[in-house]
């Protein structure tokens, strides 16, 4: 396949060569054409117009994992092209710092009579014992301990949060989490 490489302007980017591969991840693309500055295509000068002939990836990479994706399977937000695993990481994240989410979950906990660590997942207690046993942990240390990914670990420490037993706490440079 011959396409034609014509860069945008003076601002535009060199693009990268993935193993023999063009990586192409534009939301503009038209067939036969690829522009520098949105997409990955060697090393261009500003102006200059080329024919090239390349392969093309099966798919688009995801800009957050790196996965190679089929066009029509992509997810853009944000600005950003995404799999469909981490367009629902990114769509649902619970905010840590929410008044109105800690207050509906106080009042939840209060009427089921819940306290401790009573209704939480066994993810959540075993955070929760771990914190309790270490006195202080930071999320470096969480998410290697449990094996979770930063917004999996974001998500249980908000739950935590709102539940009112645990906490982030600034030692110098570092964020602690510790018990509420």
């Amino acid at each position: 396949m011959v396409l034609t490489i014509a860069p945008c302007g003076p601002d535009a980017e060199a693009s990268r060569l993935v193993g023999g591969y063009i990586d192409i991840a534009c939301h503009a693309r038209r067939p036969g054409w690829i522009w520098p500055g949105c997409c990955a295509v060697g090393n261009l000068k500003s102006g200059l117009m080329e024919e090239v002939d390349w392969k093309m990836i099966e798919g688009i990479k995801c800009q957050i994992c790196g996965k190679a994706v089929p066009e029509d399977e992509v997810f853009s937000t944000d600005g950003k092209t995404l799999c469909e695993d981490c367009y629902i990481d990114v769509g649902h994240r619970i905010r840590v710092c929410d008044p109105w989410g800690e207050r509906s979950k106080k009042i939840f906990r209060e009427s089921r009579g819940l306290e401790g660590t009573d209704g939480l997942t066994d993810l959540q207690k075993e955070i929760y014992d771990f914190i309790a046993e270490k006195g202080k942990a930071t999320r470096a240390e969480l998410m290697e301990r449990f094996s979770l990914p930063q917004t999996e670990l974001e998500n249980q420490f908000a739950i935590l949060r709102h539940c009112q037993l645990l906490k982030g706490k600034r030692e110098g440079d570092a964020v602690y989490l510790v018990l509420w």
